[in-house]
C-alpha cells in the first residue's frame, strides 16, 4: 500500500508536467545575449528606482509625522526604535497568531515523529488527534472548533448516507458565505482573522474528503472508520491554516511518509530561508511605508505618477513576500513530518500571463478548483462552452472565499477577462495552419518579440486587478483614473509609452527566466 501511495503522488506530478507541456504551444527561443542583457539592465534599474522612490516618500516629514499615514512605534533588534507600517491587516494578525502557535507546532513535531513506534500506530493516531484538538481549542477557541465539528459531522453524514454532492456543497457554501460576509459573528470577542480563516480552511478540507468519499466508497471501511480519517485529515496541525492539500493527495502522502528518507539538512535550510524572508519582510515594513501610504486617498491622488506606480509595484512585491512566509511556516513543519506540502508561491516578478498566478501562487487552492469544480464540469468532452462554465464557476467560488466586495468583484472580473484574452490567443495559435503560416513568414525570435509586446495587454489587466484586490476599490480607482484614463486612453501619452516599454522589457525577461527554469 505504501508503494502504491508513493507512485500516486509521483504520477500526479508527472501529469502536471505533461499538462504544462501541452499548454506550451511555442517554446521561447533565446535572444542575442546583448539584447537580453539590455532587458535585464532596464528592469534592474526600474526595481532600484521603485524602491528608492518609495523610500524617499516614506522619509518625507508628512509621512514620518503620521500626518498622512498611520505608523506605529516599534523596537527593531540591533537598530532600536523605529516607525513601522502596521497597516496590513492579514500580516499583523498572522504574526501574532504564529507566535502563539509556534510552541504547539514544535511539540507536534516531537510527538508526531518520536512516539509512533513507542505507542503503536493505533494508539499513536488517537493520541495525536487528542493533542491536535487541544491545540485547536487553544489557538482558535472552543466555540470555533465546535462549529467546525458540527459542520464536518453534517457534511460527513450527507456524504456517507445520502451520497449527495449537492447537500455537501450547500453546507460548505452556506457556512463560508455566512462566515466571510459576517452575517453570523463567529469570532465574537476573538480575533476574526484566525477564526474565519480556520473555518474556511476546514470547510475546504471537509468538502474535499466528502466529495472523494462519494466518488470512491473505498475511502473508508465503515462509518466510524471514515469519520476517524476525516478527523485525522482536518486536524493535522501543519495543514490547519494557509496550506490547502486535497484529500486524494494527503492520504497517500501520509501513508508512504515512513518509507521516505528525510533530508534533514535540506529541510532545515528551507526553514532558515523562511525565517530570513520573515526578518526581511519585517525590516522592509520598518523602512518602506507603502501600505500605510496606499490607505491615504488624498496622498495617492497628489503624488507624482511615477511614485504612484512604484507604490503599486511594491504592494504586489509585498503580497508575494508575505505569502512566501505564510505558506512556508506550515510547509516547514510538514517537511519535518516527511510530508510533501505544495511548493511555495511563484515570484510574481517572473509572471507575464496571470493564468500562471492562479496555477502557481496558491497551488493547493488551484488544485482544489481543478479537481472539484473545473474538471467535473469540463469532462468528458472539454468543449469550449464546458470549459467556460467551469472557469466562471471556479471564479464564483473565489468570490465566496474572499467575499462579495466591490474590489473583489472587479479583481475577479478583470482576471476572467485576462484569462479569456490569453486563451483566445492560444486557441488561434493552436491551429496548424496558423502555426505553419507563422513559421513561413516570421522567425522564432521575431515572433517572441511580437508576443512580448502583445502580452502587455493581459499583463495590464492583471496589474489593474491587483490594485483593486490589494488596495481596495478606492485605491484601484485612483490607479485606473490616473494611469489608464489620464495617460493611456483616449490619448496615448508619454507615461503610457514608458510603461508599455517597461512591460515589453519585463515580458522578455520573464520569458527568459521561465524558459531556463522550465
Amino acid at each position: 500500500m505504501k508503494r502504491r501511495g508513493a507512485k500516486h503522488v509521483q504520477s500526479s506530478g508527472e501529469v502536471n508536467s505533461v499538462e504544462q507541456k501541452k499548454r506550451q504551444l511555442f517554446k521561447y527561443p533565446s535572444l542575442p545575449s546583448g539584447e537580453t542583457a539590455f532587458y535585464f539592465a532596464v528592469i534592474s534599474c526600474t526595481i532600484f528606482y521603485t524602491w528608492y522612490k518609495v523610500f524617499q516618500l516614506s522619509n518625507e516629514p508628512q509621512v514620518q509625522n503620521n500626518t498622512v499615514a498611520p505608523l506605529t512605534n516599534s523596537h527593531l533588534w540591533l537598530i532600536g526604535d523605529k516607525l513601522k507600517d502596521t497597516s496590513n491587516y492579514e500580516w499583523q494578525h498572522w504574526i501574532v497568531w504564529v507566535r502563539e502557535a509556534l510552541p504547539w507546532y514544535f511539540v507536534h513535531s516531537l510527538l508526531f515523529n518520536c512516539t509512533e513506534k513507542l505507542l503503536g500506530t493505533t494508539v499513536w493516531k488517537r493520541f495525536m488527534i487528542v493533542y491536535w484538538i487541544f491545540a485547536s481549542w487553544y489557538l482558535f477557541s472552543t466555540h470555533i472548533v465546535l462549529t467546525v465539528f458540527i459542520a464536518a459531522t453534517l457534511m460527513y453524514c450527507a456524504a456517507y448516507w445520502l451520497r449527495s454532492k449537492l447537500a455537501v456543497w450547500t453546507i460548505t457554501l452556506g457556512i463560508l458565505y455566512v462566515a466571510v460576509e459576517g452575517i453570523v459573528d463567529f469570532a465574537a470577542d476573538e480575533d476574526a482573522f484566525k477564526s474565519i480563516s480556520f473555518i474556511g480552511y476546514k470547510m475546504l478540507q471537509c468538502l474535499s474528503f466528502c466529495l472523494d468519499l462519494i466518488d470512491n466508497r473505498a475511502v473508508c471501511n465503515h462509518f466510524f472508520d471514515g469519520f476517524f480519517k476525516l478527523a485525522w485529515y482536518i486536524l493535522y496541525l501543519p495543514y490547519q491554516l494557509s496550506l490547502i492539500v486535497i484529500y486524494k493527495r494527503f492520504q497517500p502522502d501520509m501513508e508512504c511518509r515512513n518509507s521516505r528518507q528525510m533530508n534533514l539538512s535540506r529541510t532545515l535550510l528551507f526553514g532558515i530561508r523562511i525565517l530570513f524572508w520573515y526578518c526581511f519582510t519585517e525590516l522592509l515594513l520598518h523602512h518602506l511605508y507603502f501600505e500605510a501610504i496606499s490607505m491615504n486617498i488624498e496622498l495617492l491622488t497628489s503624488i507624482p505618477l511615477d511614485t504612484l506606480c512604484c507604490i503599486g509595484a511594491l504592494l504586489g512585491q509585498f503580497f508575494h513576500l508575505k505569502y512566501v512566509v505564510i505558506f512556508g511556516f506550515p510547509a516547514f513543519f510538514a517537511k519535518l513530518d516527511k510530508m510533501t506540502p505544495p511548493n511555495g508561491p511563484i515570484c510574481i516578478s517572473r509572471v507575464t500571463l496571470y493564468s500562471n498566478i492562479w496555477r502557481h501562487f496558491d497551488r493547493g487552492l488551484y488544485e482544489f478548483f481543478k479537481e472539484y469544480i473545473f474538471l467535473p464540469i469540463a469532462r468528458p468532452s472539454f468543449r469550449i462552452e464546458r470549459k467556460l462554465v467551469g472557469l466562471l464557476l471556479s471564479f464564483s467560488f473565489v468570490l465566496v472565499w474572499h467575499g462579495f466586495r466591490h474590489s473583489c468583484m472587479v479583481w475577479v472580473g478583470l482576471n476572467v477577462v485576462e484569462i479569456l484574452i490569453e486563451n483566445f490567443g492560444k486557441l488561434i495559435y493552436s491551429f496548424q495552419s496558423v502555426q505553419k503560416l507563422r513559421e513561413k513568414l516570421i522567425s522564432d525570435q521575431c515572433f517572441r518579440r511580437i508576443l512580448a509586446l502583445l502580452q502587455v495587454l493581459p499583463l495590464s489587466f492583471g496589474l489593474y486587478s491587483n490594485y483593486y484586490f490589494l488596495g481596495g476599490s478606492k485605491v484601484g480607482k485612483i490607479f485606473v483614473d490616473r494611469i489608464f484614463w489620464g495617460e493611456t486612453y483616449p490619448k496615448f501619452k508619454l507615461p503610457a509609452v514608458i510603461l508599455v516599454t517597461l512591460g515589453y522589457c519585463f515580458n522578455h525577461l520573464a520569458m527568459e527566466i521561465n524558459s531556463r527554469v522550465d
